[in-house]
């Protein structure tokens, strides 16, 4: 450890005042997501599939394409047997 991290509490404080600043945030962050979902399960949407279906609009279209493999692979192996 260098001594100019320990020679210089500006830079520490300036730190923490930064990360409390973006954990403030993500809770806000999260606090509205969670918002978010209560209503939409409020006007009885599957919120797990409408959340599967959110996480694959955001893929690219090699990465669906792959997903979209995977689950059809899996389904047909669970229906053998």
């Amino acid at each position: 450890m260098s001594s100019s991290t320990v020679d210089n509490p500006e830079a520490v404080k300036r730190y923490f005042r930064a990360r409390e600043d973006i954990d403030t945030r993500k809770k806000e962050i999260s606090d509205e997501l969670k918002e978010l979902k209560a209503e939409f399960k409020g006007e009885n949407f599957d919120m797990t599939a409408l959340e599967a279906a959110y996480k694959i609009s955001q893929m690219d279209e090699d990465d669906k394409a792959e997903s979209e493999f995977l689950i059809d692979a899996y389904l047909s192996a669970s229906k053998e047997g």
